[in-house]
């Protein structure tokens, strides 16, 4: 019997991330890492992948709660942003994340992190609209 290694955090926030924007539960969002090409995509996994339990998510976002770990994430997301050239490095760069934490503040732990994610995405949407073209559709 193999042991399969424990999802990457990458994979985990992307999981996060599709499970805000379908909507879905833990479970519900670690059977479509087991049973949905197009998450298998996103998670750059085999097709056979046997996936993760659904108490994963639930612990990766308690542990991106804790130590303030999802403000730090926002406060670096500008810098990395620049490095990777998404973003011009001679202008001042925004990312709102003390709106974004005080709503968020009173979410459950799950939502922390899909809302991070969200804020830096729309944020990137912000500085040009036509860098996610390629990722997202219209609905």
């Amino acid at each position: 019997m193999s042991v399969r290694a424990a999802p990457s955090p990458a994979q985990l926030a992307t999981v996060s991330v599709l499970q805000f924007l379908l909507n879905l539960s833990d479970r519900q969002a670690a059977e479509a890492v087991r049973c949905r090409i197009d998450f298998k995509y996103a998670l750059a996994l085999e097709l056979d992948d046997p996936g993760f339990h659904h108490s994963r998510l639930s612990d990766f976002c308690e542990r991106v709660a804790e130590d303030d770990r999802a403000d730090r994430l926002l406060d670096l997301t500008p810098a990395h942003l620049k490095e990777a050239g998404l973003v011009r490095k001679r202008t001042t760069q925004r990312n709102h994340s003390t709106h974004v934490l005080a709503s968020v503040r009173s979410s459950t732990r799950p939502t922390l992190v899909t809302e991070a994610v969200r804020a830096a995405l729309e944020e990137l949407a912000d500085t040009d609209p036509h860098l996610l073209a390629d990722l997202v559709d219209e609905e």
